[in-house]
């Protein structure tokens, strides 16, 4: 898996992904740890953030208030 390597090669560990509505989008900011720093890598797709979260078995985030409009809608 290429995004695996490249975690590995960087010492990136994958913490966790929040879903967000971005328009009528969903997207995705995804938050790493390294040796030293924190990186949030902002506005990626959806669909690819949550199977990276999934493949990782870290944690995906998405507010409430988002289940709530669409509900309404």
């Amino acid at each position: 898996n290429l995004v695996e390597e490249i975690s590995a090669m960087q010492d990136l560990l994958l913490l966790e992904v929040r879903i967000y509505r971005n328009g009528s989008v969903l997207r995705a900011n995804l938050y790493f740890k390294s040796r030293r720093d924190n990186l949030i890598f902002r506005n990626y797709r959806a669909s690819d953030a949550i199977a990276l979260a999934a493949y990782f078995d870290v944690p995906i985030k998405v507010r409430k208030t988002l289940f709530e409009e669409t509900i309404e809608e």
